[in-house]
């Protein structure tokens, strides 16, 4: 998550239409930084943005909100990575805008302790936007190829990285003090019939449940981010925005997975700060393999709108009366 705005430099615009509706994708650099970033759009509207760092961070930041331009949260960090390493050295092959969705192709490796490359990745996805439901859609294939096992490594594998805000007893535009940021909780699925299992991070910080599923889907559920940046020392204050719901399921025929959840509570009032990490992960004690292949649902949601309208009222209701 960053508050700091620079010059993108427009580079190429590519688009397709096809039975009334538009897919285009536009590639934008950063002046300062270098960042390329791919907007995706459906019929103008800017539905996600799939962005690559200068050190390799791949990352996708999807906006299915049409109604509040601040709409980004949740992020997912495309990279798989080993403990000790980052979701970095990664690459953004190719984006192309198809007749039902935008294409994706993405390479890179696999990054361990003292940012040595412990094997490498492809990722061969797509993403659909449904404008009357405000959702993001996208499914593909990640595959994985490590040269030496995760015990020899002594590392785990994370398949990815799902960044948010989480903000604890802050002041929020409503006068209050509570809690807000870009997600509420998270849920986890071991199949798609499972009831959902809930994990709160004031409750438990570092959380690593040791149940092993070939399919795991977790949800990190957005809400109404209303921290106060002024009452936070800030000389500006941010908007009420509408942060979405954000959902990733991978499932594997070979590999178990795990699911990993950390929330940096040292950072727990830091409203720019990507406090929250949430991985999917193979143990180094699971396997042998050294090869994976994994299939991946994505989707992110529109939150309800009530709360964010019921926010809006209370901070604006007593200056109206005042």
């Amino acid at each position: 998550m960053s508050y700091i705005f620079r010059l993108l430099v427009l580079v190429t615009l590519a688009s397709i239409s096809v039975a009334g509706s538009s897919y285009e994708t536009e590639l934008f650099v950063d002046s300062e930084t270098g960042n390329k970033e791919y907007r995706l759009k459906l019929d103008g509207f800017h539905f996600g943005t799939l962005l690559a760092d200068t050190e390799g961070r791949v990352i996708f930041r999807p906006h299915p909100d049409q109604d509040d331009v601040n709409g980004f949260g949740t992020s997912w960090f495309i990279n798989p990575f080993l403990s000790g390493g980052d979701a970095r050295m990664g690459s953004i092959d190719s984006v192309s805008a198809s007749g039902t969705q935008v294409d994706i192709l993405l390479t890179g490796a696999v990054e361990g302790a003292a940012s040595a490359s412990f094997g490498t990745w492809e990722l061969k996805g797509e993403f659909q936007y449904d404008s009357a439901h405000e959702r993001v859609t996208g499914f593909g294939l990640l595959t994985i190829k490590l040269n030496t096992m995760l015990s020899l490594a002594g590392a785990d594998l994370n398949l990815e990285r799902l960044s948010s805000n989480y903000l604890r007893n802050v002041p929020l535009q409503t006068g209050e003090v509570g809690d807000t940021g870009d997600m509420e909780k998270a849920l986890l699925r071991y199949s798609s019939e499972a009831a959902p299992k809930e994990w709160l991070p004031p409750i438990l910080p570092a959380h690593f449940p040791q149940e092993l599923s070939y399919d795991l889907d977790i949800e990190v559920v957005g809400q109404n981010n209303v921290v106060d940046t002024l009452a936070l020392g800030e000389p500006f204050q941010i908007q009420i925005a509408r942060k979405p719901t954000l959902r990733l399921r991978f499932t594997s025929t070979d590999s178990q997975m795990i699911a990993g959840m950390v929330w940096d509570s040292s950072k727990g009032q830091d409203f720019s700060a990507d406090n929250v990490g949430i991985n999917h992960l193979i143990t180094k004690e699971s396997t042998t393999d050294m090869s994976f292949a994994f299939t991946y649902f994505f989707d992110s949601s529109v939150i309800q709108r009530v709360g964010r309208v019921r926010a809006a009222v209370q901070v604006i209701l007593p200056l109206l009366l005042d």
